[in-house]
């Protein structure tokens, strides 16, 4: 029985770092504080890089764009991040956190930005494929429904 208490802890410590990392990452995606997204955005820059995580930084450096003063680096910054994003969508189509991210954050772009072309497709994939995510992810995105004008939590449940 010990030993087996002892492989369950073993076979659960890797998934507690990445729960933990994740939600660390979707509060300060919607958090208005820039100290609080700049803190995620170094701790995502010292972890060693996947595709979670590049997805992560794209949709944290597009967010912290907007906190740029000239107009000119809020758009170089909201593209280098919208690249990474982009990229890891186009190498992983089917993950749909990835798509989420870009749901969300095309939700919140300024519409001159034009990163808007994609809620309509994303919004369909995430509510078909709902029921079939991780309970944590699930979390996220009724947490994120509950304020969304484009994805409603009644058409999730």
């Amino acid at each position: 029985m010990k030993a087996l208490l002892i492989v369950y802890f073993l076979l659960l410590l890797p998934i507690l770092p990445q729960q933990d990392m994740a939600s660390n990452f979707y509060k300060a995606l919607s958090s208005k504080e820039i100290s609080i997204i700049d803190k995620q955005i170094k701790e995502l820059q010292n972890l060693e890089t996947n595709s979670q995580i590049r997805a992560y930084q794209g949709a944290i450096i597009m967010k912290r764009s907007s906190f740029e003063e000239a107009v000119k680096d809020k758009i170089a910054m909201f593209r280098k991040g919208h690249t990474a994003l982009e990229e890891e969508i186009v190498k992983f189509p089917d993950n749909i956190e990835y798509r989420f991210l870009r749901l969300a954050i095309q939700e919140n772009a300024p519409s001159i930005l034009g990163y808007n072309s994609n809620i309509k497709t994303d919004k369909l994939i995430i509510i078909e494929q709902y029921n079939n995510l991780p309970q944590t992810l699930k979390t996220h995105i009724l947490n994120y429904s509950k304020d969304s004008k484009i994805l409603s939590s009644e058409k999730l449940l």
